[in-house]
């Protein structure tokens, strides 16, 4: 099992759910129901998508980006390079590593 986008927003790691499963991509979301525990964000509570088969992670990966991209090059949230985390447009630092947006290492 690896975790494979991870979002504030439910609606979105639903949205790469089904992505996933109409790719054939056994995944499940840990944290469902925790994003309304609290009007504060906090990264721990957020939704994870996270696939069952590790094998399937870079082809989930690839269609997820592939959704996703688009947002994320118009200045919204971005990717972060290091562990692939979904962060909201007003890091400047990931959330999950804490390095800074445009590092490459």
């Amino acid at each position: 099992m690896k975790d494979v986008f991870t979002h504030y927003d439910s609606a979105r790691v639903g949205l790469c759910k089904s992505l996933l499963d109409e790719a054939g991509i056994v995944s499940f979301v840990r944290n469902a129901a925790s994003g309304n525990l609290t009007s504060i964000p906090v990264p721990v509570f957020y939704p994870v998508l996270c696939v069952v088969n590790d094998t399937d992670f870079d082809r989930a990966r690839e269609l997820i980006l592939s959704q996703i991209e688009p947002v994320a090059s118009s200045g919204g949230d971005w990717i972060c390079p290091h562990c692939q985390s979904s962060v909201p447009a007003g890091f400047d630092k990931c959330w999950n590593c804490e390095r800074d947006r445009g590092s490459t290492n």
